[in-house]
């Protein structure tokens, strides 16, 4: 089953308050292992004439806020032109009409619902499935975790020792070395 690895790095945790600052997703396909240059990828930094900003997420994301204050990454688009790119890309590689499992630490808990309240023609042209994976719990050991393990902890229990480096798409790519390590 092919499935998206996505993630997104936003200003904050509350997807009715904060914003997208960045879109990160890759197309993984287990009977063929593409290496990262290969694989098909999507990246979009988004625009916005003013940010809603925790703290934490401005201390953790300063490095897009540099590249979006700068404006000249060529991946920096509005939040309705990476929507449109988003669905176009997902139809271009799946084919239209295809069911998208999406892949990703907290994707179901958190990106998708970003997704939902910012991205809602995302979900009226591409078919969403509802059922997600997440690494976290492959690798939960229920008997002696007190919480389902972070993306960090899913890298580590995979021999992959490296830091979380909140790029969306270095950190799908984290996600789909877990997800290979794992199957």
């Amino acid at each position: 089953m092919k499935y998206v690895s996505l993630d997104l790095e936003t200003t904050g945790l509350d997807e009715h308050t904060h914003q997208i600052l960045e879109i990160g997703a890759i197309i993984e396909d287990p009977y063929n292992e593409l290496g990262f240059n290969e694989i098909p990828k999507f990246h979009a930094f988004i625009a916005s004439p003013n940010y809603v900003c925790q703290a934490g997420a401005a201390v953790m994301n300063t490095n897009i806020f540099k590249i979006l204050s700068e404006g000249k990454h060529q991946d920096i688009v509005t939040l309705l032109a990476a929507e449109s790119m988003l669905i176009n890309w997902l139809n271009k590689n799946l084919g239209k009409n295809a069911d998208v499992t999406l892949a990703g630490k907290n994707v179901g808990t958190f990106d998708i619902p970003f997704l939902q309240v910012h991205m809602p023609n995302l979900f009226k042209n591409v078919n969403i499935h509802r059922r997600v994976l997440d690494p976290g719990i492959l690798f939960t050991d229920i008997k002696k975790d007190s919480v389902i393990p972070n993306l960090k902890k899913c890298l580590s229990i995979s021999g992959i020792q490296k830091e979380i480096s909140h790029d969306a798409v270095e950190d799908a790519w984290d996600v789909i070395q877990v997800l290979r390590k794992k199957y």
